[in-house]
């Protein structure tokens, strides 16, 4: 296909039907900054040379977003506090806003669970996973874990340790799909109005726990999704009502992070 059968194929793709999910998926690829500029100044661009190459751009995306639609897939979620989303709506914590995303999509979420409590370390999911009967098998694995052993000063090695167990454990639940395997950061709380006092402190051991998270994930081949730089926004309304978990806006900046990595490995049929 030529540059300019791109260009005409991308005037025929952007009809009113799809034109939604076009500027959903560029938010998800380029970002919204970029986005605006392209959505606004698309039909502005004089020089044909960039214009060739925006819609090269928007066409490849569109395909990726066509290539995900009408697809099935199952999820589970394992974490803590930061994964019920303590303090705010079921409706509102991440696993649910993600699921929304997806569907609007065009993704059917057709099975989904979520295996956590408020206040787990690593040990406690463990535990929790072991003493489950539920072994069933789902395509993605999201987990989110880890803030506790930092909170109560448990040793680092301990939490590595147990950290690489559960991947396991995940990995055996995506179906030896450790590629499907994503790992969320640690959000760092030392940025809320409970763990203000205590700021430094807190930012420095929770970098050294997301920096052992990460390097666990590449070393199992499982996905790292950084949420953290969101969290040290210290805007309140980033902040739930009790002062330290996250709003469900700050969960839905969680997503943002999160839907480009999910909408690429629906797209490409490796799930």
């Amino acid at each position: 296909m030529t540059e300019y059968q791109h260009f005409s194929k991308l005037e025929m793709i952007l009809t009113p039907r799809l034109r939604n999910r076009q500027q959903l998926l560029i938010e998800l690829i380029l970002g919204s900054y970029i986005n605006s500029i392209l959505v606004v100044n698309y039909y502005n661009v004089v020089d044909m040379k960039i214009k060739i190459l925006v819609s090269m751009i928007l066409y490849a995306n569109t395909t990726l977003l066509l290539n995900a639609q009408n697809k099935s897939c199952s999820i589970l979620f394992l974490g803590d506090s930061y994964t019920i989303g303590e303090s705010v709506k079921p409706t509102e914590n991440y696993p649910s806003q993600l699921i929304t995303e997806l569907k609007k999509a065009g993704i059917n979420v057709s099975n989904y669970k979520t295996v956590a409590k408020t206040g787990w370390t690593t040990g406690e999911l463990m535990e929790a996973l072991l003493a489950d009967e539920d072994y069933a098998k789902y395509d993605f694995v999201f987990l989110c874990i880890g803030v506790n052993n930092q909170f109560r000063g448990l040793d680092i090695n301990t939490f590595k340790k147990e950290l690489s167990t559960l991947i396991n454990y995940s990995i055996i639940f995506s179906g030896n799909k450790s590629g499907n395997v994503i790992l969320v950061s640690i959000p760092d709380y030392g940025f809320t109005p409970f763990g203000d006092a205590k700021k430094e402190q807190i930012s420095t051991e929770i970098d050294t726990y997301n920096l052992a998270k990460k390097e666990l994930a590449m070393h199992s081949n499982c996905e790292f999704v950084d949420i953290t730089p969101i969290s040290r926004n210290i805007d309140k309304v980033l902040v739930a009502s009790d002062g330290l978990h996250p709003s469900a806006l700050q969960y839905s900046l969680w997503v943002k992070e999160i839907l480009p990595l999910a909408m690429k490995k629906l797209a490409s049929n490796k799930y």
